[in-house]
This record gives structure tokens, sequence and C-alpha cells, in this order.
């Protein structure tokens, strides 16, 4: 049977095609792996995407391309490899997006005041949308169905999470906003204290007294802020 697949590849022009993408293949994991020790060399944060790129999305590339043209009628293994290869797709991008816009920045930046959990939201929407276009595009999948049913669970869940929801959504805005930091001394909701933690639910206010109190995010959003000078 080999036999007769490495004649039939012969006989169009497949083998010299297969061993230049090969060849292909080599040099861009050496290139990858050297962008990725180069980045490693100047503290970039670009190391683990080019380790994705090199681990993962070239071979898983090079190999839908081969069995595409190769074994063509291997019709589950070509849509196995290409859901991995989409798979790979979607990690490195969401690495590459992560290390650009929140690991590299610096804690005074509006990057950098978004919490871990509002990216971490924001990433498994991606993933989802990602996990829908692989089943759309590799399996011929129709996902109306499966969007319709996502958005109706996401909806109960929503509903079921208001207040949850509504703390940490304002908790974003006061995140990003600033109103106070971390130490400032401030009066919020008759409390009058020193801001020891600001989290991504509440913030947390200790007053003279030593007493410490919880003020939801949303209760910090609607309510009016006094800062005091030290």
């Amino acid at each position: 049977m080999l036999e007769n697949i490495l004649n039939h590849n012969l006989r169009n022009n497949i083998f010299l095609p297969g061993v230049y993408l090969v060849i292909g293949q080599m040099i861009a994991t050496v290139v990858s792996a050297e962008l990725e020790d180069l980045c490693e060399y100047h503290g970039l944060s670009l190391s683990d995407t080019f380790r994705i790129i090199r681990n993962w999305l070239i071979p898983l590339l090079t190999l839908s391309i081969l069995v595409s043209k190769v074994w063509s009628s291997f019709f589950l293994l070509s849509k196995i490899i290409n859901t991995l290869l989409w798979i790979a797709i979607i990690n490195t991008g969401l690495s590459l997006v992560d290390e650009i816009l929140f690991i590299s920045a610096s804690r005074n930046s509006w990057r950098g005041r978004v919490p871990r959990v509002a990216v971490e939201l924001c990433r498994g929407a991606l993933i989802v949308i990602g996990f829908l276009i692989v089943l759309a595009i590799v399996w011929g999948i129709d996902v109306a169905g499966i969007s319709i049913s996502l958005g109706v669970g996401t909806l109960a869940v929503g509903l079921a999470l208001q207040d949850t929801l509504s703390n940490i959504f304002s908790g974003i805005i006061i995140l990003l906003a600033r109103p106070f930091d971390e130490g400032d001394y401030i009066s919020i909701e008759n409390v009058v204290g020193e801001v020891f933690e600001i989290g991504w639910r509440s913030v947390k206010i200790m007053d003279s007294e030593g007493r410490k109190f919880i003020i939801p995010h949303q209760k910090v959003a609607q309510s009016i802020i006094k800062k005091f000078e030290k």
C-alpha cells in the first residue's frame, strides 16, 4: 500500500513539493526557535508565543498540508488534524494578544489595571467563538442552533449572577478610571478610612479604629467618593 501511495505521489508531482514543505518546516522551526531565544535574552514577553508556534503551529500546518496532498482520501484524519491546527492558531492568537496587551503592561497603565478575571472572561468568550468556527469550517456543522442555545444559556446565567456581574463590571470601570489607589484615605458610604485592597469585586477599607469594611464595587460606583489628602 505504501508503495502504491509513493508511486501515485511521484506520478502527480507531489513528492518534490512534499520535500520542499519539510525543508520549509525545518527553516521555520529554526527561525521561530531563534526568535524565542532572542525574546528570552532581551526579556521580551513574546517568547511563549514563539514557543507555541515552533512546537505546535508549524508541525500541525505542515502535517495538514501533507495530509491534504498525499492522503486526501483519509477524510477523518484530515478533519482531526485541521481541528488541531485551528486550536493551535487560536491558542497562538490568544497568547499573542495576552502578551502584547497585558503581560508586558506597566501597573500604572490602563492595561495593567484590567483585572485578570476580566481578561480570563474575554479569553473564554474567544475560545467559545473559536470552537464554533472550527465546527463550522472544519466539520461543516450548522452552528446556528448551538449559538442560540449558548445565547439562551448565557442569558440565564447572566440573570442568575446579575449582582455579581454588576460588581465585576463596576470594578473594571473603577480599576480603569482609578479614582483612588491603595493607601489613599477616602470616604464612601459613610465609611472613612484607608484603602488597603482593591479587588475585582469589592473595595476594602480600614478605619482609624482598625475596623475593616468591604464595600461592593456597585455601591462604590453609585456613591460620592471623598478623597482626603494625607
